[in-house]
């Protein structure tokens, strides 16, 4: 559940930064930008949640020196050890990562929703304390 959990944290923290390095470029247009914001998350996504997890326990050994060297974790190919350990992971940090945007979504839409009734003064009158800039 760690791992998934900082793999959610991490493509959180991957998705504010991408979005604030494309708004840095000043593309032309808005849906030009929306594509590349995109394509950056879905790139940063696929490799941290899918190859970061796979590699992280990986046993490369007879694949070269360097790669022996650089990965030598536990597992050696897809084995049913594999599949109860990373696999396990992997499907539950696709799973989280499903739902995520939702709750945030909801958490967000809850909280204008909230400050707007407060603005009212918690009164259902509908006059708000906000004066208009019209």
């Amino acid at each position: 559940m760690v791992i998934s959990l900082s793999t959610l944290v991490i493509n959180l923290v991957v998705k504010i930064v991408a979005v604030y390095l494309i708004s840095l470029i000043r593309i032309d247009t808005e849906s030009l930008q929306a594509s590349f914001i995109t394509i950056l998350v879905f790139l940063s996504y696929y490799f941290n949640t899918g190859w970061l997890i796979i590699l992280a326990d990986a046993n490369m050994k007879g694949q070269g020196y360097y790669l022996e060297r650089l990965f030598t974790g536990r597992l050696s190919d897809f084995s049913m050890d594999w599949y109860r350990k990373e696999g396990h992971i992997l499907t539950q940090t696709m799973l989280i990562n499903a739902f995520v945007p939702a709750i945030t979504d909801l958490s967000l839409m809850a909280v204008r929703a909230l400050m707007r009734y407060k603005d009212k003064k918690f009164s259902k009158n509908g006059l708000t304390s906000c004066t208009s800039r019209q």
